[in-house]
């Protein structure tokens, strides 16, 4: 860790009153050894960051929802900012060893209460609203097409490409084929978007990645919380499922799970059958490999690729599950 860095620490840490023995990098957290206690310190990227977290915070807490609590600076604030940089402390806490499938339950649980719990509906009075974000989206999508095709140009042009380089150019069309299924499938969004006069929104976890909550002390709490706010439950839904640490052995099941709490409506189910042919945890995973910094890392993004690659059979059953799904409730409003 550069002095500068850790001189910035000890001085937030000063803010707490705390007087670190010792502190270790893990990711994007620091983990702080004090005589008696062990914290979490984390830096946030932005204002808006900030004003998430501690907005998520008040949420969680008044739905009786598990989080990690911000601690307190002396001068009471949830934050203390050194050099421009502004960070917040919360306890560590050890994860306790839990199967993928039950921890996939848990997050179920947690953002399907969440969902039900803030639901609203919102009158759909701009038309325009409808295109604007769905042309915004399908760009946002190009874009990255795009940008996958720089990748794979010069990973053709290398003499001897790398593993992880091999792979992406062996299932490059795949990705371009499922990018295109999913704007087609936008588009059927848009036509049943904008003959629905309200929508519903929630609030949302932002990035409900199973990495960004940990099991401890028998409960699962949030500890990212710098992506929450108002927002379509499918945000939610389709982060969980395009995690690369999403392992759990029956999406169907899972799905039926949320639906339990919080039943999804027809014009939704079309939207996350969208974003499930999207491959977007393809594209994170490119995106992080092409700016780590060692070579060490290389076997990690084969792992990682991979264990995206083996999720697909989950995925497609996903899909025709919806597809069944959407079809019932076409039969139900034309008998009702």
């Amino acid at each position: 860790m550069l002095e500068s860095t850790l001189n910035n620490l000890e001085r937030v840490l000063f803010y707490y009153g705390l007087k670190p023995l010792t502190i270790q990098q893990h990711g994007k957290r620091f983990q702080v050894f004090t005589e008696d206690k062990v914290y979490s310190l984390k830096k946030v990227a932005t204002e808006d960051r900030l004003r998430c977290t501690l907005q998520t915070q008040n949420k969680l807490l008044s739905l009786s929802l598990n989080i990690l609590p911000l601690l307190t600076t002396t001068e009471g604030l949830q934050y203390a900012t050194v050099d421009g940089e502004t960070y917040y402390v919360t306890p560590w806490l050890e994860e306790t060893p839990l199967s993928n499938d039950r921890k996939g339950d848990m997050l179920i649980d947690y953002l399907s209460y969440m969902h039900q719990a803030t639901v609203e509906l919102e009158p759909i009075e701009n038309i325009k609203k409808i295109d604007e974000g769905l042309e915004l989206m399908k760009r946002h999508w190009q874009e990255r097409l795009d940008w996958l095709a720089t990748f794979i140009y010069r990973a053709d042009h290398r003499i001897y490409p790398s593993p992880f380089e091999q792979l992406v150019v062996a299932h490059y069309a795949i990705f371009i084929q499922k990018t295109h299924h999913a704007m087609k499938r936008l588009e059927v969004w848009r036509e049943h978007a904008k003959k629905s006069s309200m929508q519903r929104l929630v609030y949302c976890i932002g990035k409900s990645d199973p990495s960004h909550f940990i099991f401890s002390a028998g409960r699962l709490m949030a500890v990212n919380m710098e992506h929450g706010g108002i927002d379509t439950p499918l945000k939610d839904l389709a982060t969980m499922f395009d995690s690369p640490h999403f392992c759990i052995r029956d999406w169907v099941r899972a799905f039926n799970l949320y639906e339990t709490t919080f039943p999804l409506r027809r014009i939704e189910k079309e939207l996350l059958i969208s974003f499930l042919h999207y491959p977007g945890s393809i594209f994170e995973t490119v995106k992080a490999y092409e700016s780590a910094k060692s070579v060490d890392r290389e076997w990690s993004f084969v792992e990682q690729f991979e264990r995206v690659h083996h999720q697909e059979p989950q995925r497609e059953a996903l899909i025709q599950a919806l597809e069944a799904k959407k079809y019932d409730d076409d039969q139900h409003d034309h008998s009702s």
